[in-house]
């Protein structure tokens, strides 16, 4: 058995969707998932912060980075690389869909072996039924709440707890002690 890292580094994630908001909400989600854990993940700004002491286009291009150069930027002993490979809205007067789906692994710093990777997507969809043509504009209507900016949150939180879920957990990472209270 290998062992795990312990701190955790995610670097910004590369947006294969054209919408680059997206790398930046699809990393925070994970993000916030992934603090959850037993693993001590960096904050972003820091991560950023000491990518972009390297130059901006470090920063921009981080995921070229091997995981070695990666840790020895950041500090930590594994790495997450993020793709961001749907992030979409479809609209079809009565049905709509929210897609987003993302490929994400965690690299050692320490051996560049890959730890874990997933590639999963999560899909809200809407639906209306119009029974007559009278009822057509509320089941329009309907499906397009479907396409509210929420409802791609959702989908991207949704996603990413699933994901993190089998991210390998470590045994245990070292407790702070607490004080001892005599009473």
């Amino acid at each position: 058995e290998r062992p795990l890292p312990r701190t955790i580094a995610v670097l910004p994630f590369e947006d294969q969707t054209g919408r680059p908001e997206a790398a930046s909400i699809v990393r925070t989600a994970f993000i916030n998932q992934l603090s959850g854990t037993r693993y001590d993940v960096l904050k972003t700004e820091l991560v950023d912060a000491r990518l972009a002491s390297r130059g901006q286009q470090v920063l921009a291009d981080a995921f070229r980075l091997s995981p070695k150069e990666a840790g020895e930027i950041t500090g930590a002993d594994g790495i997450v690389y993020g793709e961001v490979l749907q992030y979409q809205r479809i609209y079809l007067l009565i049905y709509s869909r929210v897609t987003v789906r993302a490929r994400i692994r965690l690299m050692s710093a320490v051996t560049g072996e890959s730890i874990w990777e997933a590639d999963d997507a999560s899909r809200r969809h809407g639906a209306g039924l119009a029974i007559n043509p009278w009822g057509l504009p509320m089941a329009a209507a309907a499906t397009a709440l479907n396409l509210r900016d929420a409802e791609l949150l959702y989908a991207t939180d949704d996603l990413m707890r699933r994901m993190v879920q089998t991210i390998p957990a470590p045994a245990t990472i070292a407790a702070h002690r607490l004080p001892r209270i005599i009473g």
